[in-house]
């Protein structure tokens, strides 16, 4: 399966995403994707840093992402995913009043859940989670490549849907 998206935000953004999702049977238990993202933001103000200074100053900010996922779906419900990225980060400003270097880095994930939420009835919409449950924990690590400075992501979200009546109505 193929996409390729263009799409312009509000003044500022505009962005084009490709994916190619690799796995042939949608209902496998292993799916693949690859993704290719690049963004740019043409007219961002920015008005320093405290008291740095009170002009407003427009800039430009490039993003480029590659991004690999590896979904593995287990027995019970049980997912495990494992994310790598490659990201270029490009800023400018007229006139060059920041002092924001261009950024490279790798990003790597892995994230493990259990996700139980579906339609609790058979007349509900297709995409509407009426009842069941998710819990799901990641961790990740990003790696500059220009100093070789990284930071740690942990992190988690649980929820847990409850039908309050017949039709999409959950809490």
């Amino acid at each position: 399966r193929y996409d390729l998206r263009a799409g312009v935000g509000g003044e500022n953004l505009w962005q084009v995403v490709g994916k190619a999702q690799l796995d042939r049977h949608h209902r496998g238990r292993v799916a693949t994707s690859l993704e290719a993202r690049v963004a740019r933001r043409d007219n961002d103000r920015y008005y320093g840093i405290g008291d740095a200074g009170t002009e407003d100053s427009p800039y430009r900010a490039s993003i480029a992402r590659t991004i690999v996922r590896a979904r593995l779906r287990l027995p019970a419900s049980v997912a495990l995913t494992g994310t790598g990225a490659v990201v270029d980060k490009h800023v400018t400003s007229d006139p060059e009043m920041l002092d924001a270097p261009d950024t490279q880095f790798l990003y790597g994930e892995l994230e493990l859940a259990r996700d139980t939420r579906r339609r609790a009835d058979a007349e509900d919409a297709h995409g509407v989670r009426s009842t069941g449950s998710l819990a799901l924990g990641f961790a990740g690590r990003e790696h500059d490549l220009r100093d070789d400075r990284g930071w740690f992501r942990v992190g988690f979200d649980l929820q847990q849907f409850v039908r309050l009546a017949s039709g999409p109505r959950a809490f």
